[in-house]
């Protein structure tokens, strides 16, 4: 059984220049679950494979599922029962064009979060490219995220900072959390602003 050894939980509070300082440390378990229906793997129409997938989100008020498909530079969708509805982008260095495919995540308003290494990408629901922030430097583990008031969290370790939050036009609004040398990190953000951020390192330096 898959143990997650660290998992930290930042409060953020409903004003995020105020991050509460109120951290749990804890262990979890994960169960093992068998799969309901399988796409990408061993299909006969092109559509449904998928070439070396890296992440996926769901739109839980469209039903609809993003595949982030790292060798073929884009994003296939699919609906909550696994059917094939459409898929955009391409390898290159337009708008909405990839040359490092790393992490994806979509919002109530159907905007797409899209991470490339030292890029991040906010996609319209016309497939637009609304903005593009450039960290100048690679992500950690190349995972950005939405809230649910639209900031975007990414674990872009900057200035002695684990966590950077930026605004829908780019503008960083603030940083927070210890740097430390994790063996894989991640993050996710409840639909009440909890932060939870994991890690499979056991020595785990972190002080409040």
């Amino acid at each position: 059984m898959a143990i997650i050894k660290v998992l930290m939980l930042f409060y953020l509070s409903l004003n995020i220049f105020q991050i509460s300082d109120q951290i749990k440390i804890g262990k979890i378990k994960t169960e093992k679950r068998f799969p309901v229906k399988v796409v990408g793997y061993d299909s006969s129409d092109s559509l449904y494979i998928l070439n070396e997938p890296v992440d996926l989100c769901y739109n839980k008020i469209t039903g609809k599922i993003y595949v982030f498909s790292a060798k073929d530079y884009n994003v296939k969708v699919f609906d909550d029962n696994l059917k094939y509805i459409e898929q955009f982008g391409r390898y290159g260095q337009g708008p909405v064009e990839f040359l490092n495919p790393e992490g994806i995540d979509v919002n109530k308003n159907g905007n797409i979060l899209i991470t490339e290494w030292t890029l991040i990408k906010i996609i319209d629901k016309e497939k637009k490219c609304l903005t593009v922030i450039n960290t100048k430097v690679a992500a950690f583990a190349a995972c950005s995220k939405f809230d649910n008031r639209g900031y975007i969290y990414i674990n872009d370790v900057k200035d002695g900072f684990l966590l950077s939050v930026y605004d829908m036009n780019g503008n960083l609004i603030t940083r927070f959390g210890d740097i430390y040398q994790p063996e894989y990190e991640s993050f996710l953000l409840s639909e009440n602003n909890v932060l939870y951020w994991f890690t499979v390192n056991w020595n785990f330096p972190y002080s409040k």
